[in-house]
């Protein structure tokens, strides 16, 4: 799972999904990587990838505003 952000702290939400799931995903963020950001067609910021072919830079795209801890 990827977060695109420009923030300069991790979002709390993003913390705790990280926690939870630890075990069981990979987590990271991306700050300030046009080349990257333009890779995987993000096209706002910020944004919640699940990376489901690294290779080819596809995943499923969520926006933080959709996103709930539940």
């Amino acid at each position: 799972m990827l977060l695109f952000t420009d923030r300069k702290n991790t979002a709390p939400l993003f913390k705790s999904l990280s926690k939870t799931y630890k075990d069981r995903m990979m987590f990271g963020e991306v700050k300030k990587e046009p080349k990257l950001i333009s890779n995987f067609k993000v096209t706002k910021i910020p944004t919640l990838m699940v990376v489901t072919d690294p290779l080819d830079f596809k995943g499923d795209i969520y926006e933080m505003a959709d996103i709930k801890i539940d």
